[in-house]
């Protein structure tokens, strides 16, 4: 059996949220990361993808 896909969700600069698959396909730039979780969500029901992952912004890490 192939492996699952896996729907990324990335932060980017100026507060928006990128949603793309790995492998295939373009990527969707949201500026509400609920609205980014939805288009991911929808992108893993419709591809098969076993998971979604959030990544972490490199400002949001504590020194």
């Amino acid at each position: 059996m192939p492996a699952a896909t896996v729907v990324h969700v990335v932060p980017q600069r100026g507060g928006q949220w990128e949603v793309r698959l790995v492998e295939e396909g373009p990527a969707f730039s949201f500026m509400d990361l609920g609205l980014a979780l939805d288009v991911a969500t929808l992108l893993a029901t419709g591809n098969g993808a076993g998971r979604v992952v959030v990544h972490e912004s490199p400002e949001s890490k504590v020194s």
